[in-house]
């Protein structure tokens, strides 16, 4: 066992949600782990969860709420659902990859758009008519490169009759999207709300549940066992077709209640400061630098940076200090550190991890310069 008390800065799962060990003992202390999905309690706390995230969200209140085991599923059921043949993928890393790997495995006639880390012009992405589906990843946490949402809104502009499907599973709840132009979307809750993991939520609107229903009527067979209609007549009811992770529900419920209480223009807001600060760390460091070199393509929530020496080195300092960072992704593995910024991390723990980064990277530099 660790004997350093840790503060999780990896980019997911991550440092839970402050006072998460009381609500898990006072969920255990009522039972929550055991009661029926088909009893009314269990409406009562799907009814209050949905409720709070169209609050905290700015959720139009006739889009569906639907809670599932992971991201990736979602990716499969939203595709299997909505798209007959065409999607479009937008990628950048290896979650948007995996998104139109997704269309691939189930047989659609997906196109993929690779952009670097200098973004892409909205205005040069028009799509023929036969698109049915646009998909982008809005937080690419394998690279630390975001989508803005102005971009996500130009581009919805220029291509309104599509669905458009938007991966915001590590900048929730801090992306601010205006979800009248969104709609599918969907998130994790084991990185910005700070739960432990094991379940997702998918968010859909009337147009994505009307275009499963238009595929239906005309014949297409939806592979899998549920699809976005079999969700959707659960939910008019409050249920789930079969058991859900219903502690994971109520938790999440609790937590967003408390993020409402504290107001998500605050969270935004220090999510926005604690990132200033550690992209001010990394541009003083001399044998370390911001990935993502334009500052509104790079994300807040998971911040990536190149690193002059090997990622170990800088990890494994920062661990016995009790401060846990991500390492690069794939390629990047042992070439970069990945740094989250979630709502369950402080302004006071970020400026402890930027004081200490700013120690440890002067530390191997003098190393360095000495061999």
């Amino acid at each position: 066992m660790q004997t350093v008390k840790k503060t999780y800065f990896t980019v997911g799962p991550s440092q839970l949600y402050p006072g998460m060990e009381t609500m898990i003992e006072e969920a255990l202390k009522n039972k929550v782990a055991s009661i029926s999905h088909r009893s009314d309690d269990f409406r009562k706390i799907y009814q209050q969860t949905k409720q709070a995230l169209i609050n905290l969200l700015n959720l139009p209140a006739d889009y569906h709420l639907f809670f599932l085991g992971s991201s990736i599923e979602i990716m499969e059921k939203i595709i299997t659902s909505c798209v007959k043949q065409n999607s479009v993928h937008l990628v950048n890393g290896a979650f948007g990859e995996k998104f139109y790997e997704t269309a691939i495995v189930n047989g659609k006639k997906a196109r993929k758009v690779n952009y670097g880390s200098d973004g892409f012009k909205a205005e040069k992405l028009l799509f023929p008519k036969e698109t049915e589906m646009i998909c982008l990843t809005q937080n690419e946490t394998s690279s630390g490169m975001v989508i803005p949402v102005t971009t996500i809104n130009k581009l919805r502009q220029l291509n309104p009759r599509p669905l458009l499907a938007v991966d915001i599973v590590s900048s929730a709840p801090d992306v601010n999207l205006n979800w009248n132009l969104i709609d599918l979307g969907f998130f994790s809750v084991q990185k910005g709300f700070g739960l432990p993991a094991g379940m997702a939520v998918l968010i859909a609107s009337q147009k994505a549940i009307r275009r499963a229903e238009k595929l239906i009527k005309t014949g297409y067979s939806v592979p899998g066992f549920h699809n976005l209609l079999t969700l959707a007549e659960k939910e008019a009811d409050y249920q789930t077709p079969e058991t859900p992770n219903i502690l994971a529900i109520y938790l999440l419920g609790q937590v967003v209640k408390k993020m409402i209480e504290k107001d998500i223009r605050k969270i935004r807001q220090e999510i926005k400061i604690k990132a200033n600060l550690v992209y001010k760390t990394l541009r003083k460091c001399h044998n370390c630098r911001p990935a993502i070199r334009i500052n509104r393509w790079r994300s807040k929530t998971t911040m990536a940076a190149d690193l002059d020496f090997p990622s170990k080195k800088l990890l494994d300092k920062l661990n016995r200090a009790g401060l846990a960072v991500s390492d690069g992704y794939g390629e990047n593995k042992g070439k970069q550190i990945r740094i989250a910024n979630f709502p369950a991390h402080s302004v006071q723990k970020i400026r402890k991890l930027c004081k200490y980064l700013k120690i440890k990277l002067l530390e191997i530099d003098r190393h360095s310069n000495l061999v």
